[in-house]
């Protein structure tokens, strides 16, 4: 089984990074954004399983992003990557709709243990 993902984030170098992180045989790359109102469109036309999604973008932030999308695809999984490292914050994140949340910088190994949480299905295929 593969995942489809989606990379949202304003900066262009954390959606590269993201990109080079997930193995082939198990994540298709569906797509990317810069900004909310953009991943909007981009996660309508590709229908992926999982979103990484920033907090702090222009035109629509990380919160207001994941509750249209929850609206709109309930199922989607989304893992906010944020620098904001605020308790509070990071428990309205979660109430609101992410799955998960990582501070950046991150790891390799954290962004693969979260999605082992999420599909829990490619536990094997995440370790070979």
């Amino acid at each position: 089984m593969k995942i489809r993902y989606v990379v949202v984030d304003d900066a262009a170098f954390i959606r590269e990074l993201i990109k080079n992180i997930l193995n082939p045989h198990i994540a298709v790359f569906a797509g990317e954004a810069a900004d909310g109102r953009e991943a909007l469109q981009v996660i309508a036309d590709t229908l992926p399983d999982l979103v990484f999604l920033d907090m702090v973008m222009p035109k629509m932030n990380g919160l207001e992003t994941v509750l249209e999308l929850k609206r709109i695809q309930p199922d989607l999984k989304v893992i906010g990557c944020s620098t904001l490292d605020n308790h509070n914050l990071v428990s309205q994140a979660l109430s609101q709709g992410f799955d998960a949340y990582i501070t950046k910088p991150f790891t390799k190994q954290q962004i693969l243990f979260e999605i082992e949480n999420l599909f829990p299905q490619l536990r094997e295929a995440l370790h070979e």
